[in-house]
């Protein structure tokens, strides 16, 4: 009796828990402004690479993949005249600024996901306590300088690719509309 007990109320504890803990593991402290701050640190880039988190690839069933996730992002930096740096280039440019979108997938035994979605922009920086030094000469170092805050939501499996790639396009939106202030034509 004892037994069924403790076996019921893992199978209803185990997915809170499971939930919980991918809530805690995706926030994270705010890590860069979308204002003034996190905008000027776009200012003078010559665009940005594309970078895509892995995606957990039991949502490639329900249609979502990493590449579908890179088309509409391209797609977005193309509509905004953002230029995308290549990998190749991407060595060559100093500040070395990669637009990252992290997509974090916990798929549900209820045939839904939790999802979390975040867009940053990472490039090299030089530290201020070195004196002197430019982001050239300065130890190598990446930074996340701008970055969106975490956007949670659940979902029922068919509809992960829909509601996952309307929330990256609200963010790319404020991505292209601080990118594009921070570097007036």
């Amino acid at each position: 009796m004892v037994r069924i007990f403790h076996t019921r109320v893992a199978r209803a504890v185990c997915p809170l828990v499971a939930i919980l803990l991918f809530l805690v593991a995706a926030c994270s402290p705010s890590q860069a402004q979308t204002g003034l701050t996190g905008r000027l640190s776009l200012a003078r880039l010559p665009g940005v690479a594309v970078a895509i988190s892995p995606i957990d690839p039991a949502a490639a069933d329900d249609g979502l993949t990493a590449d579908i996730v890179k088309k509409q992002v391209v797609a977005a930096l193309d509509g905004a005249k953002i230029k995308q740096i290549s990998s190749d280039a991407l060595l060559k440019t100093a500040q070395r600024p990669q637009l990252f979108i992290d997509v974090g997938l916990l798929p549900l035994p209820s045939d839904e996901y939790i999802y979390s979605i975040q867009i940053s922009v990472r490039q090299r920086v030089a530290s201020l306590g070195q004196p002197g030094r430019t982001v050239e000469t300065a130890l190598p170092m990446t930074a996340i300088t701008w970055s969106t805050s975490n956007v949670f939501g659940i979902t029922p499996k068919e509809n992960i690719a829909a509601d996952t790639r309307a929330t990256i396009a609200e963010l790319l939106e404020h991505f292209t509309e601080s990118f594009i202030r921070a570097n007036p034509k």
